[in-house]
């Protein structure tokens, strides 16, 4: 069964040189009706049979602590993986942020290898342009404001401003504990632009409702994440 976002289908799928070439009938159209992908000598057959096939999952909150968490994405259908880290650190086990071109360079090495795509983000919380420039020129796709590194008004700013310059994503995980300002200093520093806001709920607890209220604009796009608590359907309404 293939699952797109065009639809449901019950089909075979014709793979060449490592990517999909077509999705119909496969067979031997000189003794089986209707097909529509050949297969020959040269062809390899995969049993699907009673699979789901689906384009692959993407994580947009990775924090690279060890190599082996590819092998695990992959086994859950992820195939796309964006976050930051430097292998097993006190900062990468607390943030998913890549800090630096030393750093960036060295991770986008190691990652080579993995049989995964690879979105690095780098580290946000400054008020000055120039240290995010020079990261996003190392290679980083998108930038994270983290609360632990202090994720102020001023720093939010010169993140979005730096993204539209530079046309990359900024990731916020805002100040749960308002030791730089409230609900609407952070909205206030977005200033209406795209960002994508994770743990919106505040510190890992239950969710807020005003937040999740006040973050309910398109160019917000929230992520609710409570780590150790249980979930209860009226939180979610």
């Amino acid at each position: 069964m293939i699952v797109d976002h065009w639809g449901i289908v019950k089909a075979d799928i014709g793979v060449k040189d490592g990517r999909i070439f077509a999705i119909g009938k496969a067979g031997n159209p000189d003794i089986q009706p209707n097909v529509t992908i050949p297969i020959g000598a040269s062809t390899e057959v995969i049993a699907a049979e009673g699979k789901i096939v689906t384009a692959g999952g993407i994580d947009t909150h990775i924090h690279w602590i060890c190599p082996q968490q590819a092998e695990e994405a992959l086994v859950s259908g992820v195939t796309t993986m964006v976050g930051g880290g430097t292998g097993p650190a006190a900062g990468t086990h607390a943030t998913t942020c890549t800090p630096g071109p030393w750093y960036i360079s060295r991770m986008l090495q190691a990652a080579d290898s993995l049989p995964v795509n690879i979105g690095l983000l780098g580290k946000g919380n400054v008020s000055q342009p120039d240290a995010l420039r020079e990261q996003v020129a190392a290679g980083v796709i998108g930038l994270k404001i983290h609360e632990d590194w202090g994720a102020t008004p001023a720093a939010i700013d010169c993140a979005l401003t730096v993204a539209d310059e530079m046309d990359i994503q900024v990731a916020l995980h805002s100040d749960t504990l308002n030791e730089s300002g409230f609900v609407e200093d952070t909205l206030a520093a977005i200033g209406g632009r795209t960002i994508h806001t994770f743990h919106t709920e505040g510190a890992g607890g239950r969710p807020c409702a005003g937040h999740h209220h006040r973050l309910r604009p398109p160019e917000h796009f929230a992520v609710v994440y409570q780590p150790n608590a249980a979930l209860h359907p009226q939180h979610h309404r």
